[in-house]
């Protein structure tokens, strides 16, 4: 059985690195059997099986979640209900959705919330929009391993092509990228409805030159999934003060390991998310910056 998911292929060579034995239970979930010594545990692709049931059931509704964190202090961006009075700009996006998908960013009045609102389907979580540095903080047993700077995806103009025709060239820099490194570095720009909303906010079109030289934000989403590019930062290089806000996020939560997302603004830091299931390769496959081996902590800890 042959795996793809990024997940799984990063598992399998932190394994063979430390000498565990491998055995592919399922190719399609990712679901490994890792054995060293006379202990065993079993991963997939979703999770790493250390999180408290309970735990993961908290963390994927991000209103319970927040409201939990808001609670005991912490630094969240604040919440709206439509019975509220709303003060833009606004964020909106699924209660317990994933990867970025149908998240609204920097909303700025009412026409344009109602028609976000049409897009999600289900529970909706309604926050303001700070803008600033988005940060991704990867926490086993209650320590900071891993921090990653996330950056919104860009084109930037040659002053004769169109903005459609400067993401078909950037799409297809992508795909050289991933055939040439043997492992997928960036994912496509490819949801036109996403990226026409966001233009839109801009006063653009897909058929507006850019000038020469100008660089255009597609969108404030900097997730991977959605197109973002990954930077690792040393931790020695982030102030003590985030680490210990990532820290305290996650043992509240219950998780044994955990991605939290903040945003590092001119007002401060603010939490937006604590993920049961974080991503390694935003660690170990970084666009810049040194790897981190995120993996290879985790089986330790495993295996300890």
């Amino acid at each position: 059985m042959t795996l793809t998911n990024t997940n799984s292929l990063i598992l399998l060579q932190a394994a063979k690195t430390l000498g565990i034995s491998t055995q592919i239970l399922n190719s399609s979930q990712g679901k490994i059997k890792l054995t060293k010594g006379e202990k065993s545990h079993i991963v997939h692709k979703h999770g790493f099986n250390l999180n408290p049931h309970q735990a993961i059931v908290l963390t994927r509704n991000k209103i319970k979640t927040l409201t939990l964190l808001r609670r005991h202090g912490l630094p969240v961006p604040k919440i709206y209900d439509l019975r509220s009075k709303i003060y833009f700009p606004l964020v909106i996006k699924p209660v317990s959705g994933q990867k970025g998908q149908h998240v609204y960013l920097n909303i700025k009045n009412q026409p344009q919330l109602a028609t976000a609102l049409t897009q999600i389907s289900g529970p909706t979580l309604m926050q303001s929009f700070i803008p600033g540095r988005d940060l991704r903080f990867f926490v086993l047993n209650n320590q900071v391993i891993g921090i990653t700077h996330r950056r919104p995806p860009q084109i930037t103009g040659d002053g004769r092509s169109t903005i459609k025709q400067l993401i078909d060239a950037e799409n297809l820099r992508r795909v050289k990228l991933t055939q040439s490194s043997g492992r997928r570095m960036l994912n496509r720009l490819r949801h036109w409805p996403r990226i026409r909303w966001y233009l839109n906010l801009q006063g653009l079109a897909l058929k507006a030159i850019l000038p020469k030289n100008q660089t255009l934000e597609l969108y404030p989403l900097a997730n991977f999934s959605t197109g973002g590019s990954a930077h690792t930062l040393p931790l020695s290089q982030v102030h003590p003060s985030l680490i210990r806000l990532a820290q305290k996020a996650v043992k509240l939560t219950g998780l044994t390991v955990a991605g939290v997302d903040m945003i590092i603004s001119d007002k401060g830091a603010y939490i937006l998310e604590v993920n049961s299931d974080p991503s390694l390769r935003l660690h170990e496959w970084p666009n810049t910056g040194r790897p981190q081996p995120v993996a290879e902590k985790l089986f330790r800890y495993i295996f300890s």
